[in-house]
Formats: C-alpha cells, sequence, structure tokens
C-alpha cells in the first residue's frame, strides 16, 4: 500500500484538530511507529535520535542525524528537516533538538515519548527536563487516530 501526500495531509489535520482541542502549539513525535504515521519517513530506532515536530499551523519539521539527512529530504512529506551532528558528541542530540524547538516558538507541546526512549545504548535527558514548556502526554490519543 502506497500513502500519498494526501493521505498524510489528512492524518496531520486530525491532530491538529486534536491541538486545537487541547490548546497545545504542537506535537513532539518520537515513536518510529508515529513519525512514519504523519510524515511518510521510515526508520529502525537506534541511538540516534530522529523526531518529528508538528505545529498547529499543521507545518511538519523533523530533526534527524546528519547521516539521514538526505534519505529523509527525499522520503517524507516533511515541509523542513533538520539535523545535528553523530552521537555520541560534544553535545548531547537533545540538547540539540531542545534548542531547534525553542526557535519554533512553542509553550505547550503534546508528545508521544518525553525524549526519545532507549535504543541500542541510547541514553539521554527528558525533553521536559530540557525546556520550561507546558507538556501533555498524548500518546493514547495519538493511538486511537
Amino acid at each position: 500500500m502506497i500513502i500519498d501526500s494526501k493521505e498524510i495531509d489528512r492524518r496531520v489535520q486530525n491532530i491538529v484538530n486534536i491541538m486545537n482541542k487541547m490548546n497545545i502549539d504542537a506535537v513532539y513525535l518520537a515513536n518510529p511507529e508515529n513519525v512514519t504515521y504523519f510524515s511518510g519517513v521510515h526508520f529502525i530506532p537506534t541511538e540516534r535520535p530522529i523526531s518529528l515536530i508538528i505545529k498547529k499551523n499543521s507545518e511538519r519539521i523533523i530533526i534527524v542525524p546528519r547521516l539521514e539527512l538526505e534519505r529523509v529530504e527525499k522520503e517524507g512529506f516533511i515541509d523542513k528537516v533538520e539535523y545535528y551532528l553523530e552521537y555520541p558528541d560534544e553535545r548531547h542530540p537533545m540538547e540539540v533538538i531542545s534548542e531547534k524547538i525553542k526557535e519554533y516558538n512553542i509553550s505547550s507541546m503534546g508528545y508521544d515519548i518525553d525524549g526519545y526512549g532507549s535504543a541500542f545504548g541510547y541514553k539521554g535527558p527528558r525533553l521536559s527536563e530540557l525546556l520550561n514548556l507546558k507538556f501533555i502526554n498524548i500518546s493514547d490519543v495519538i493511538q486511537e487516530l
């Protein structure tokens, strides 16, 4: 089954509707199935975090390790692709991701995973430890879509 941009747009509109009802500015997704469902980008979770941010205006921003940049630019239905240098590096990927989120003028955020979870040696801080935002776990709501 091929998922086209219209289907991804429909899915994103569903999550935007939820954001409007919950009065949140954006959604942060790190669960691989959720990232794929809302962007069309496929990946196998490793120690390198990949996250998708959907803003209330339907903008989709994916943040990936530099290694994945060109592939993700071609593969998904994304408005903006940002990257961080490889992990481990001098700065932890979640620090870079949190700094990028600060640039988006977001004051409240729903999430499926607070940070990245744990996969293949990944260890890192929670997003809620790095950002002073109102955070709401919406993983159950996402599963109902």
